[in-house]
């Protein structure tokens, strides 16, 4: 079984930086180098092209149940300093049947920034902690941190 570490999810994520964001794109795993994401598209693009085990489900609050449902929840503060953990941003609860109208995710890159699929303007890219209000943050179930 091959082991798959925290860097190895950052870095795989930034080889996608320039890419566009389009809202409920679809990247098949086999395929080296998509040109558009959306924010939990990236995250599902990324742990099925290093073989993540548990499989990481498409859409952020699915992502986020997934990883609660395996005690892999931390809190923000340990997200934002962890390479290759996820942040979220919810503005309702994740935790229902249906996706909260407000739900982004991107990858931390451990000191503040993350590497994520932001939006039509920004496309994927690094960002800075400036402004940002992430309610929720996990690992990655199957990934070595």
């Amino acid at each position: 079984m091959r082991v798959v570490r925290n860097i190895d999810v950052a870095l795989l994520a930034l080889s996608q930086a320039g890419d566009q964001y389009a809202y409920g794109a679809e990247a098949s795993p086999s395929d080296e180098n998509p040109y558009a994401f959306d924010c939990s598209e990236l995250v599902e693009w990324v742990c099925a092209r290093l073989d993540v085990d548990p499989r990481v489900p498409d859409g952020s609050w699915l992502q986020f149940q997934h990883c609660e449902s395996l005690g892999t929840d931390v809190s923000v503060t340990r997200g934002l300093g962890t390479l290759g953990a996820l942040l979220f941003w919810f503005d309702g609860n994740p935790m229902g049947p249906s996706r909260p109208k407000g739900a982004h995710v991107a990858i931390s890159l451990g000191d503040g920034r993350t590497i994520e699929a932001r939006s039509s303007k920004y496309g994927v890219n690094v960002f800075g902690p400036e402004g940002r209000s992430w309610t929720h943050a996990a690992l990655i179930p199957g990934v070595e941190y």
